[in-house]
């Protein structure tokens, strides 16, 4: 009789329920999937999961086929817009969940196989546009095959997991390899690590995780030797009806995986102490209450369009998280599309620049590419310099890119907040902590917006005074602004100063110096 290893003993940490709505059975005596069952853990990654192969929606509407129209992931292929009167039907959509979760329990092959006898008949039926629509899904699937990243020629199957500890909060993380391809992952947050060692919170999540689940392989990547090894690798045979080790790796491409899993477990954990940190404050608060939102906004984006007569359109984008700014996070924009001084207009360009970005990130990152997140970390709130008309413009953007992001819009003077569904706006006390948040917001991004504005300004003032010379091109202009810091140090330097930046030479430093001593500012 094998014994079972221990469930959760008293002390160990337990895994929050997994937020999954994927049907799912119990295992035979013998650990085999029943039919028809969908198997776990084999999950299917986000940027998969949005492919023109699937057409499946990532929003959270209710459907009832009566939007007036569809989001951007409809005109980009990613959704079959059942929101629609005139997109998928009832039964349309099933099938493309069918053929999801046929791709999600390994039946890849199978699926392709089915696809091409129905576009043979297609073909057959001279339904030529159904036939290409088919030709092209085949085609998906087979690269979306091809570009699984491949980790083992071997072609085994394993999980790799690894976890990451602070205080009563952990998180595991694991990867899940078959066929030697990383076909996708998951993390599980653990309560109550506190005292509790990493391998002991490993060892109890192991046997809790894979008491339920449906795949078990014969091979666990672990950071290292767990408390009962030989107990769970013996209990991990009987569920599988074959050989399960648990093996530690010290050298080659699996220290690699493993140290990744621990790395994505670290990033999981620091983003879930920001959310339930106490850190937001007051004014988060008061945020969350004015807006009921379900949780607080913990991280809040801050949009301002900075125009000057004569000169560039700009933007800036501050972030605050917790109610502090989080300046590696600012970011500007030099407008590329838009003409003229059309503030709503700027705004959407600037939106949509950015929700482009992060969905390119968020795609690679999903691939598992080890890529430094940049834009694909999305706000809880979005606070615009400004008032209804830039309210309703950020709105539509934010419907183009399927985000359900609140959004609100702070007017200067009389500090009016507009908010969507609200006739009128909402007018905060001026000791509001809500309040003086959001002005501090608005101010940060109106300062950063005029100092990129006002350096773009001195770089053109600067290029100009240099314009007039015979013989100084770019590339010239940018060496001595390099090496000079300002035209002001320029024109104090002697001519063999001058001569010494790299590409000018004696007789241009002459004529350069000459005309700067000519024209004095």
């Amino acid at each position: 009789m094998v014994q079972r290893p221990p469930g959760r003993r008293q002390g160990l940490p337990v895994p929050e329920a997994h937020q999954r709505s994927v049907p799912e059975d119990r295992d035979d005596p013998q650990g085999r999937p029943r039919r028809g069952q969908v198997l776990r853990p084999v999950p299917l990654p986000r940027a998969e999961a949005r492919r023109p192969e699937f057409k499946l929606r990532t929003c959270n509407l209710e459907i009832a086929g009566d939007l007036p129209r569809p989001c951007l992931d409809y005109y980009i292929g990613q959704c079959s817009a059942p929101c629609v009167a005139w997109g998928a039907s009832k039964d349309q959509y099933a099938e493309q969940v069918r053929q999801a979760a046929a791709f999600l329990e390994g039946k890849q092959d199978d699926l392709v196989h089915e696809l091409e006898n129905e576009m043979q008949a297609a073909s057959a039926a001279m339904n030529f546009e159904r036939a290409a629509q088919l030709r092209d899904q085949i085609r998906g699937l087979e690269a979306l095959g091809e570009k699984q990243r491949i980790v083992s020629k071997a072609g085994e199957d394993r999980d790799i997991l690894a976890v990451a500890q602070d205080g009563d909060l952990g998180c595991v993380q694991i990867f899940f390899v078959r066929g030697g391809r990383v076909i996708g992952q998951e993390h599980f947050l653990l309560r109550g690590t506190r005292g509790v060692a990493g391998a002991e919170s490993l060892g109890a999540f192991l046997s809790q995780f894979y008491e339920t689940a449906t795949s078990v392989p014969p091979q666990i990547l672990l950071p290292e030797p767990v408390p009962e090894r030989e107990v769970i690798e013996r209990w991990l045979t009987e569920r599988r009806g074959g050989r399960v080790e648990l093996v530690t790796p010290q050298r080659g491409e699996r220290v690699r995986l493993v140290a990744m899993a621990r790395e994505n477990a670290a990033l999981h954990l620091a983003e879930e102490r920001a959310r339930i940190g106490d850190a937001a404050g007051p004014g988060v608060r008061e945020l969350q209450d004015l807006l009921h939102l379900d949780a607080p906004p913990v991280r809040i984006e801050c949009y301002d369009i900075s125009n000057f007569q004569g000169g560039e359109s700009v933007a800036s984008l501050v972030v605050a998280e917790g109610g502090r700014v989080k300046k590696r996070d600012y970011r500007r924009f030099r407008m590329k599309y838009t003409e003229g001084p059309d503030d709503t207009a700027m705004m959407q360009e600037v939106l949509r620049r950015r929700f482009a970005q992060a969905r390119k990130e968020q795609e690679r990152l999903d691939r598992d590419e080890p890529i430094p997140v940049k834009w694909a970390a999305l706000p809880d709130l979005i606070v615009l310099d400004g008032g209804r008309g830039q309210l309703g413009a950020a709105l539509e953007v934010l419907f183009e890119y399927n985000h359900a992001i609140p959004a609100i819009a702070l007017a200067k003077q009389q500090e009016l907040i507009y908010v969507k569904g609200l006739t009128e706006p909402v007018a905060l006390p001026r000791e509001s902590q809500a309040l003086q948040l959001l002005q501090r917001l608005r101010d940060e991004a109106h300062r950063f917006a005029n100092a990129y504005h006002q350096k773009l300004r001195e770089r053109r003032i600067v290029f100009s005074a240099l314009d007039e010379i015979p013989g100084v091109g770019e590339r010239r202009k940018r060496a001595l602004i390099r090496h000079f810091g300002s035209v002001r140090t320029i024109r104090a330097a002697g001519v063999e100063q001058i001569a010494a930046v790299e590409g000018v030479g004696p007789k241009v430093a002459g004529r350069i110096h000459q005309y700067l001593q000519d024209h004095p500012a």
